[in-house]
């Protein structure tokens, strides 16, 4: 493939002023060092002198971070080397790039094209017009009141009269028979196969107008590529079909309906190789527009130079192509609304309802949560252990074992879920939770302790209710810094948890420093949080895995002690 020209460019602001840059020749370095293609300014924060280099590979840009500092986010998500599609947002520190590639649409390779001049004779539907012809379709759409079709709005306009029971256009005196639509309106209702409902589609078309050949194909406005989803024909071949690149490319751009009325009025149609090899008579191609976006198109031709199409056909399959669009949107809120069902049952095993739904927010359409991939992160790390429970439960049968276990870790959940903190796993009678990922609060070392406090609370309600011999005390160890964040594990099974030598001492403040009914913090966390909770520094001790003793704090109590009891202190996750 060629090498790319202005097409493919980058726009964003500096100092408060727009820029466009043209991306050419074979890659673009990026960052402050003079000798980049693209040099931003020396003061521009968190730009590495050589951040990044956009190559041009296999027909599209790919941006590839050169180990910078601060790293190259696209969309959101940091990369390391990733291909660019139009309306990207790459992030290199403060300054955020919109990619933008404005070449024209090409077509999949299973669909054979060919070249063909502009459209002599050829009829485009203007918008109005497709309003005239489609005036009181709405009303065979059921429950539809208002459908968005391009940049023009049906609503329910006028009756259409309906004359006869015959079965195509021509004999309809113009209009459109309202029985087509009925059935292709159930088929809307009852269908949730997308390649079932086009098949229907296309049948009627075939049925309805005199088309030989149709297809539907499907349209990625990011990449231009058109690939076909459905084909067939009234002979009922089921080979590739060869369409006429100047027929797509209109429909595509000019985002309106075509009809080519007579291919034979016009030399460049004539002397098309798909048109010349299949004697195409006349063909028709509708955008599938839905909210202002194209979704795809549907295309018929025939060779049939008795019965060319004309007004009323193109009218037949606009309505169709309107139905095809539904289709298409409704096929793609089922797939939104499965991949959200995906995400918030992986999610609600970590996370209380109101960060699912943060999360959840976030993640539209990107890969947040759906990969929530890897990364260091400075968290705070609770661990917690019940101590006691042994023995109470060696009194207890194995339900109420089970009940009671439950009682504790509902509630230690909660105060972990209460603010804003991640639950990673239950480990027999102890708890793995940190604060700080994936979304990340500054205070996250504040909320893991008023989240601790909270739990020796919860505990002691739960205690109030109990025989002596059954009364229960929580040791509780926490420690904050780096750590990896994400998710872990083998191909068929990962977990998001946590992993570092933060988490590791805090499971030896946990299991060798704190006593029952005790909150032990990491040596570092003393002084930030001294000013919001009672602290008394321990002395120093020797830790598994640490070659140095570690001076561990105490927790007696928060200083402000009516915070302690409610997630409403601090605020909302």
């Amino acid at each position: 493939m060629g090498q790319p020209g202005a097409t493919n460019t980058l726009t964003y602001q500096l100092h408060g002023a727009p820029h466009e840059f043209a991306l050419t020749g074979d890659s673009v370095r990026l960052g402050r060092a003079e000798d980049s293609e693209l040099v931003l300014p020396a003061e521009t924060q968190g730009v590495s002198r050589r951040h990044a280099t956009l190559v041009w590979e296999g027909g599209k840009w790919v941006v590839v971070d050169n180990n910078s500092t601060n790293g190259t986010f696209l969309n959101g998500r940091r990369i390391t080397r990733e291909p660019l599609t139009n309306g990207d947002l790459l992030e290199v520190g403060v300054i955020r790039f919109t990619y933008h590639d404005l070449r024209p649409p090409s077509i999949e390779e299973d669909v054979q094209i060919t070249d063909s001049g502009s459209a002599k004779g050829s009829i485009f539907m203007e918008p109005a017009e497709m309003e005239r012809l489609l005036g009181g379709l709405v009303d065979s759409l059921p429950g539809a009141g208002a459908v968005c079709y391009g940049e023009v709005q049906f609503q329910r306009a006028r009756e259409v009269e309906f004359r006869g029971d015959q079965t195509t256009p021509q004999d309809r005196d113009g209009r459109i028979g309202l029985n087509m639509f009925t059935q292709v309106g159930k088929a809307l209702l009852s269908t949730a196969d997308l390649n079932t409902m086009f098949e229907r589609i296309l049948e009627l078309a075939l049925k309805n107008v005199p088309a030989q050949r149709g297809v539907i194909c499907l349209f990625d406005e990011a990449t231009g590529r058109v690939k076909p989803s459905c084909f067939r024909s009234s002979s009922g071949e089921s080979r590739k079909m060869r369409i006429s690149r100047t027929v797509i490319n209109a429909t595509l751009q000019m985002r309106r309906a075509l009809l080519v009325a007579d291919a034979g009025v016009d030399s460049r149609f004539a002397e098309a190789a798909s048109f010349k090899a299949l004697a195409i008579q006349s063909a028709m191609c509708v955008p599938l527009i839905c909210s202002g976006k194209i979704l795809g198109l549907i295309y018929v031709d025939t060779a049939n130079r008795l019965k060319p199409f004309d007004d009323v056909h193109l009218e037949v399959l606009t309505g169709l192509a309107m139905f095809s669009a539904v289709a298409l949107e409704q096929a793609r809120l089922r797939d939104e609304v499965a991949r959200e069902q995906k995400i918030r049952a992986k999610l609600s095993r970590y996370h209380s309802p109101a960060v699912v739904d943060q999360i959840c927010s976030f993640a539209t359409g990107g890969a947040a949560a759906g990969e929530m991939l890897a990364e260091e992160r400075n968290v705070t790390v609770v661990f917690s252990d019940l101590s006691g429970f042994t023995a109470a439960s060696e009194k207890l049968a194995p339900p109420d074992v089970v009940k009671m276990l439950n009682r504790l870790f509902t509630r230690l959940a909660a105060a972990v879920f209460s603010y804003g903190g991640t639950l990673d796993k239950f480990m027999g009678d102890g708890m793995l939770a940190f604060f700080g990922a994936p979304l990340h609060y500054p205070d996250h070392q504040e909320r893991a302790v008023r989240a601790a406090l909270m739990m020796q609370q919860s505990v002691a309600e739960l205690n109030a209710d109990v025989p002596p011999e059954q009364k229960i005390l929580v040791r509780i160890g926490i420690n904050s810094g780096p750590a990896v964040v994400g998710e872990m594990g083998s191909a068929d099974r990962h977990d998001y948890t946590v992993i570092g030598d933060t988490v590791n001492l805090a499971s030896r403040l946990e299991s060798s420093v704190a006593k029952p009914g005790q909150i032990v913090l990491g040596p570092l966390m003393g002084e930030p949080l001294a000013h919001l909770f009672h602290l008394v520094k321990l002395s120093a001790v020797k830790v598994k895995g640490k070659e140095l003793p570690v001076e561990p704090w105490l927790v007696m109590g928060a200083r402000d002690e009516n915070r302690t009891a409610s997630s409403t202190s601090l605020p909302k996750p």
